[in-house]
């Protein structure tokens, strides 16, 4: 009897628990959003908690709304909406900014950050794929929350209070069976390094097969470096050619010795010939001589400038598709390559205006050079086998165009049958992420760019001392300029030309709002300026040793300071040393340096090139949605218009802000191709004291009616210096939207 009733009561258990894994079963599965609230510069506030997550409870998630709290930062650091369906620029660097102030590592948490108000009608902006939503009021309230989810979770829909929560078929479009929500957000960054040459690296057997990972397809295909410039080999295949070493940055090969010793003995034996019909003979015979022996030795020293210029011609010209390395043997490994090509006897840098691809590619024990497209195509075969085809100038996908000239650097790989037919297509960008097809064919949405395009970068002023007196001093201390522009995009403001001035380039961020911020550097030589074409007085160079500076410093040492009583200047003429008294505007540089200008001009449309790439980074071009506004100064306004020429076409353009352009009669803007267009500077027609020594203004072409000068007030600053000084802009900022020259805040 007893192990009856044991038997009853194990079945009862069995049955209890049974029925309870049936009932539990039934119970819905909720997936989990952690849901944190920051107000920025203002409070949060939810009334009714519940009733949100009873909302979304019918799409089978819970909001567990944990944390409300408050955050105060700068007032030009607070981002603003739009209907863009990208984050901004100001947007990122706020997450960027809460994510190291708040980390967490715990997946599904969404932030929703409220902003002051600052439309009239606030706005909602939602990020699906971030983990963010920005939401513009006063406070939060339970529809802007729901709002917020909604659009995080991948649902578009208008925040009316009343459709809003009764409508709940937008909760069941809900789909969260991979969602997974992180602090990360690296797909908004600006990671790819930006150049003309693409450097790629990869080793081949000997029935040139590359190998193959299904899961990483690009695991063995080295993506090195980009840069402006290719690689030459300095080996056409001739000892006679080699170069042995390197005398001040010429190369020095046998040819060239040769020449010298041909030359040298040969007028040795021309002299002494000479020497001997000279002996004993009349005076305007040995006279005679001497003129001959003279211009022999003219002739012969034009004979080895013009043999080592066409040696050096030799090797820029000496472009082969492919050539072997030959001093890499096997032992060469990948990881090596990059810094072997750093030895100036064998490779040289040959800068470049076009993209393409710089090719090292080991074919079972020996090396190969190649320069190729930007658009490397791969082959696989059902075997797996990885070969490379041919480069390319145009994208395809699936037998269609997507771009016939590619503005960017790309990889396809094709899958072929055993007939060679193409069953499938992948294509990567530089960084290896692919690119679907998807991606490229859906439309989106334009972004805001602003570029600001420094100019000449001075190595005699620093950020606290801006004045004549220092600049004089440290020209003749140092005597150098700092090398010319690379011509690549910086991501912040890496020389710190415009921030240290009154946080000049964070005014103009918090105007524009755009979503991506890049800085050019247009810095030249003073040579390509219009002090390049001034004649500089023989006993100036003498004395100062200045070279390209000379007239520049003695310019700058002359001129006179801004006049004490600015209703009664005495500064029209001006004393001399060695010279005296002259027309103050004497001093100034009077031609104009078209060479100079175009010098800049070309090397700015590299720099676009530059551009370019980065404007669109996960895709096939630029979208021609997306708009550029661009600030830049001095020598950073030929620079500009060359960047304007390599994007004229593939992007709208927004605003275009010159200050104290250099040089500015040589340049021309359309205004009707931008949305507004401004010139701020000194006017050339008032008093001397009051001009822009450094670059002396007048008005650019097509812009007579939209220039805009100094105000009054700011005439005390001003100066051969001071005009010309960014921190002296800043006024710019202060115009209101009656006067020319405000920027539209967008």
């Amino acid at each position: 009897m007893k192990s009856i009733a044991n038997v009853k009561a194990l079945v009862f258990t069995l049955v209890v628990q049974l029925s309870q894994i049936l009932i539990f079963s039934q119970q819905p599965s909720f997936k989990l959003i952690n849901v944190t609230l920051v107000g920025v510069n203002v409070e949060t506030k939810v009334n009714d908690i519940p009733r949100i997550q009873r909302y979304y409870e019918k799409a089978g998630i819970r909001l567990n709304i944990s944390a409300q709290k408050k955050i105060t930062i700068d007032s030009l650091k607070v981002p603003r909406l739009s209907k863009s369906e990208y984050p901004n620029y100001l947007m990122l660097e706020l997450i960027k900014s809460y994510q190291s102030n708040n980390p967490n590592s715990t997946p599904n948490t969404l932030t929703l950050f409220c902003l002051p108000k600052y439309n009239s009608i606030p706005l909602i902006q939602s990020f699906s794929s971030l983990g963010y939503a920005f939401y513009e009021s006063d406070n939060f309230d339970d529809n802007s929350v729901l709002s917020c989810a909604a659009g995080s979770l991948g649902v578009n829909h208008s925040p009316d209070s009343s459709l809003f929560i009764s409508d709940s078929s937008a909760i069941f479009k809900l789909r969260l069976v991979n969602i997974n929500y992180s602090t990360e957000y690296s797909v908004f960054k600006n990671i790819e390094e930006t150049g003309l040459t693409a450097y790629y690296i990869w080793e081949e057997d000997e029935n040139g097969n590359i190998q193959y990972d299904p899961n990483n397809p690009l695991r063995h295909i080295k993506r090195g470096k980009k840069e402006n410039y290719g690689v030459k080999y300095l080996d056409p295949g001739n000892w006679f050619f080699k170069p042995f070493t390197i005398v001040m940055d010429t190369k020095i090969c046998p040819a060239h010795i040769t020449v010298i010793v041909v030359t040298i003995v040969g007028l040795f034996f021309f002299f002494r010939i000479l020497k001997r019909l000279s002996k004993d003979r009349k005076w305007s015979v040995k006279i005679s001589v001497w003129l001959i022996r003279i211009s022999s030795l003219v002739f012969s020293i034009f004979v080895i400038g013009l043999s080592f210029y066409l040696i050096n011609l030799y090797y820029t010209k000496n472009y082969v598709i492919e050539t072997e390395i030959q001093e890499f043997d096997e032992s060469v490994r990948s990881s090596d390559i990059l810094a072997k090509v750093q030895d100036k006897l064998l490779f040289e840098n040959d800068t470049t205006s076009v993209l393409g691809s710089q090719i090292f590619r080991k074919k079972k024990d020996e090396w190969f050079l190649q320069r190729n497209m930007p658009v490397l195509i791969f082959q696989l075969n059902h075997q797996n086998e990885l070969k490379f085809k041919v480069g390319s100038n145009a994208l395809t996908y699936r037998n269609d165009t997507l771009i016939r000239d590619v503005q960017n650097h790309y990889i396809k790989i094709e899958r072929i049958n055993d007939d060679d037919e193409v069953i499938a297509e992948r294509i990567f960008n530089y960084q290896g992420k692919e690119i679907f097809s998807t991606e490229i064919s859906v439309e989106k949405p334009g972004k805001k760019i602003v570029l600001f395009v420094n100019g000449y970068r001075s190595p005699f002023l620093s950020s606290d001392e801006f004045s004549r007196t220092v600049m004089l001093t440290r020209i003749l201390e140092n005597k150098t300029e700092i090398p010319r522009t690379n011509d690549k995009m910086n991501s912040f403001d890496i020389y710190e030309y415009w921030n240290p001035w009154d946080r000049f380039d964070e005014r103009f961020i918090a105007k524009l709002q755009p979503h991506e911020v890049y800085y050019a550097d247009g810095h030249h030589p003073i040579r390509t300026s219009n002090y390049g074409l001034t004649n500089i007085p023989s006993y100036i160079s003498l004395i100062n040793n200045l070279g390209d500076l000379s007239y520049f410093y003695f310019a700058a040492s002359n001129y006179p300071g801004v006049c004490s009583d600015l209703n009664n200047h005495s500064c029209k003429y001006v004393t001399l040393p060695n010279i005296g008294v002259k027309n103050t505007w004497e001093l100034l540089p009077s031609y104009v340096n078209y060479s100079g200008f175009n010098e800049r001009r070309t090397s700015g449309a590299i720099a676009g090139k530059n551009l370019a790439q980065l404007m669109n980074r996960d895709n096939t071009g630029i979208e021609p949605k997306d708009t550029l506004y661009i600030i830049c100064h001095s020598m950073g306004f030929a620079y500009a218009q060359g960047i304007i020429e390599s994007l004229r076409g593939k992007i709208n353009f927004g605003g275009y802000y010159i200050l104290s352009p250099e040089n500015p009669s040589a340049g021309r803007v359309n205004p009707l191709e931008w949305d507004e267009v401004w010139q701020y500077g000194s006017n050339e027609n008032i008093a001397e004291c009051l001009q822009d020594g450094i670059a002396p203004q007048s008005g650019i072409k097509g812009l007579e009616q939209n220039r805009v000068f100094f105000p009054k007030s700011i005439y005390p600053k001003l100066g051969y210096t001071g005009s010309h000084f960014i921190g002296n802009f800043t006024w710019i900022f202060d115009l209101d939207n009656k006067q020319d020259g405000y920027i539209k805040p967008h």
